[in-house]
């Protein structure tokens, strides 16, 4: 089969794909044909991920979504083929693929994947191209102001006024105003943000927003088994790549209070390594092949891996000519974080020093810049990402499409509540605690094996209680309550699996 001027060609038939786009059918299909960029236009197919708990979330909140072709949709999230499953159930809930507009992050940039989305009629903002390794921030600004230019077009154009902004990092929901948007559409806006990362939470916290952003980051359901899933695949990555097939290695995790940080520094210790941990905050580690350090100096000194897992800069007052006198033989820096977040300032200054010298490669390359006493290797951006499109197995990241789900769900309710103007100050929304119970219990029947992970004690303990570990502010609707009281029914057998 190939593609070529708006037809595909097979030995049977012909077909006109452009009359085949318009059809409901298609975007119900789970395959779809991708393009390569090649003369031949020949195509292949990618299939979106079939995702049982995504599946019967999406069920879960049928009822939740009014007028959804009247919804403008503008996403930033990883080209990642799990977040496709996602748009594929937006589009079989009636959301219009012309009112989608989708922005990845050149780290996790799929071409393939992204291709895709674009034969649906996802509206997809190219990612800019990097030269040199400080680059990230600026190009990603760019093409987030890029995207958010078309948005305002096409909301202008289609007199759309309802808007739902999901977020992978917050740069969509730090860069709106309702009040601006209003203001240039000359019509009332109503929109709902959705925040999925600490990092994002962090930045909006530090910033005035006037629309409320429904706080997936920081649930109950993300907390407790979303890090353990990355961290697990940020070991398969470190092992596919090597850098583990040394158990007398020093590791060292800047970040080690943080869920993610904690996670990974257990595991590698349980497997034998040498774990060194810093983080400004306390850290509460008894395995005895894990030890605290003072100060990032000594990590940098002592390990002779050392893994960013924390949102904050841990390099931000360390200089370049102190950090030559701590690069004995090799020292190799990781990403396990977002962006180019923990190295933040090691970047900057590594550019400074070397202006000259340009990404070696492909990005996701280790960097290599030479030290007096030895040299020093970095990967800037997160290590679990590359261009496959997969990070994290489809079934268990299914976890996180399924709570992004549940606040798209939760966001369609706000837009449609007379109570609207009442949660524009600024307000943090929590994720319905009922919708998590639906999400974890349909996720655990779909992963089993992780009814035997090491979580199982804290989660059985805190289930009654997801409510009070969920931050934001309570949102109760009469679809919640509906949610609530299925679970009083189907949810005791989960509390007695474990």
């Amino acid at each position: 089969m190939y593609f070529k001027n708006g037809n595909f060609f097979t030995s049977k038939a012909t077909f006109k794909f452009s009359t085949l786009l318009k059809s409901r059918d298609l975007r119900r299909t789970p395959s779809f044909f991708l393009l390569h960029h090649r003369d031949d236009y020949h195509a292949s197919s990618l299939l979106w991920p079939e995702l049982s708990t995504l599946k019967k979330v999406s069920q879960l909140i049928t009822p939740m979504i009014q007028s959804p072709e009247k919804v403008g949709i503008l996403a930033l999230q990883h080209a990642l083929l799990t977040t496709g499953s996602l748009f594929q159930e937006l589009l079989q809930l009636g959301f219009s693929p012309g009112n989608i507009f989708f922005l990845s992050k050149i780290y996790s940039h799929s071409s393939k994947m992204v291709d895709t989305l674009a034969i649906q009629g996802i509206q997809c903002q190219p990612c800019s191209s990097l030269e040199n390794i400080d680059d990230y921030e600026k190009m990603h600004f760019k093409d987030v102001e890029e995207s958010i230019y078309k948005f305002k077009l096409h909301l202008k154009k289609n007199n759309l006024k309802s808007l739902i902004i999901l977020c992978d990092g917050a740069s969509f929901l730090t860069s709106l105003s309702r009040r601006e948007l209003s203001h240039y559409l000359d019509k009332d806006v109503k929109m709902v943000g959705i925040e999925q990362t600490t990092y994002g939470v962090q930045k909006l916290s530090n910033t005035e927003f006037d629309f409320p952003i429904i706080n997936v980051a920081q649930c109950a359901a993300k907390i407790l088994l979303e890090s353990s899933l990355i961290a697990e695949s940020i070991i398969l990555k470190m092992t596919a790549l090597g850098y583990l097939n040394d158990p007398q290695k020093i590791i060292g995790i800047a970040g080690g209070a943080g869920s993610i940080g904690k996670e990974i520094a257990l595991k590698l210790a349980g497997r034998g390594f040498s774990i060194l941990v810093y983080d400004p905050a306390p850290l509460d580690y008894t395995h005895q092949k894990i030890s605290p350090v003072n100060n990032i100096q000594e990590l940098i000194l002592y390990a002779e891996i050392i893994l960013g897992c924390t949102y904050a800069d841990t390099t931000v007052n360390l200089s370049l000519e102190e950090l030559n006198s701590l690069v004995i033989h090799k020292k190799i820096f990781l990403n396990a974080a977002s962006n180019d977040a923990p190295f933040h300032s090691l970047i900057k200054k590594l550019a400074q020093r070397w202006p000259e010298r340009y990404l070696s490669g492909d990005i996701f390359q280790e960097q290599q810049y030479p030290m007096d006493y030895g040299v020093l290797c970095i990967r800037p951006f997160p290590i679990n990402f590359d261009t496959s499109a997969v990070s994290v197995p489809h079934k268990k990241i299914g976890l996180t499409r399924s709570l992004l789900a549940l606040a798209i769900g939760q966001s369609s309710l706000l837009l449609e509540d007379t109570n609207y103007p009442n949660f524009c100050k600024k307000a943090f929304i929590q994720l319905s605690p009922e919708g998590q119970k639906r999400v974890i219990e349909h996720w655990i029947e779909e992963n089993p094996e992780e009814q035997l992970s090491q979580e199982r004690n804290i989660l059985e303990a805190t289930l009654p209680k997801l409510k009070e570990v969920s931050s934001g502010i309570p949102y109760s609707h009469a679809s919640l309550q509906f949610l609530e009281e299925r679970d009083l029914l189907s949810f005791r057998h989960l509390n007695t699996t474990f």
